[in-house]
């Protein structure tokens, strides 16, 4: 029976690569905030029958969309999981009338998400 390849994970990726000159501390630093936001969110919609967060919240979007609730959620934990990392000077989302600003960076490169 054959074995199967390793998935690559982001970690494991950084980890092989060594000393790339693209992945610098803040750089790696914002990615493991974005692989842990995507690790909650695929594990909230798994179970998002059972947790009955399906649907529409009531609100519109800033491109005249109805809100859903798995989008509203995915929203918020990337906004917790990128804010408090110290590499986000500004967050952008259509879930949010407004840009989300995040001051006082202990990086000295500061990244805007989209």
């Amino acid at each position: 029976m054959a074995e199967r390849p390793l998935t690559t994970t982001v970690e494991r990726h950084f980890l092989e690569k060594g000393n790339s000159p693209h992945a610098t501390e803040e750089f790696s630093w914002l990615l493991s905030g974005i692989t842990l936001a995507t690790k909650i969110i695929a594990s909230y919609v798994q179970r998002a029958g059972l947790l009955e967060v399906m649907g529409a919240t009531g609100r519109i979007n800033v491109q005249g969309e109805e809100v859903q609730k798995l989008d509203e959620f995915a929203n918020e934990t990337l906004v917790r999981c990128l804010g408090y990392r110290g590499t986000i000077g500004i967050l952008v989302s259509e879930e949010d009338e407004e840009p989300q600003c995040h001051p006082g960076s202990r990086f000295r490169q500061i990244h805007c998400a989209v």
